[in-house]
């Protein structure tokens, strides 16, 4: 899950070169794609995240609209780091039982202290859907 376009250079556990504690320091000239076209849940219209849900506060990405199990949305919580922040793990629990939604979440393997592009996913939610996450990601690659 590279990125590799002229003005974006990111790769799995490492924000791109360009981002800062502001922002994307080159937001007028980012690529359609993926910068102009990606949203994570905390910034959609009628987000169910709270404010100190945004990325940069909770250590993690929310998407709601990328990953399909039977015909309804699975909460997804990719982590900005290596793991996704326990209180912020708490409240995507409680989001996927207060909306009965399945929840995936991500946590980054590492090799020799760097992020090696595997990882290991949690699964909250049916049985089925859990058995179903894990025959999908059994290679440890995240392939929505």
């Amino acid at each position: 899950m590279d990125i590799a376009e002229e003005t974006v250079q990111a790769r799995v556990g490492h924000a791109c070169v360009r981002c800062t504690s502001s922002g994307c320091s080159d937001y007028a000239n980012r690529p359609v794609n993926p910068c102009q076209t990606f949203m994570c849940a905390w910034r959609s219209e009628g987000t169910p995240l709270v404010d100190v849900m945004r990325p940069d506060l909770s250590g993690v990405i929310v998407v709601m609209d990328r990953l399909i199990w039977r015909g309804e949305y699975v909460i997804v919580g990719i982590p900005t780091g290596e793991c996704i922040p326990e209180q912020s793990l708490k409240y995507l629990l409680g989001l996927s039982e207060l909306t009965r939604a399945n929840l995936l979440t991500v946590q980054f393997q590492l090799e020799d202290g760097k992020f090696n592009g595997l990882s290991r996913v949690a699964l909250y939610g049916e049985k089925d859907f859990a058995q179903d996450m894990k025959e999908r990601f059994k290679d440890g690659k995240l392939n929505w």
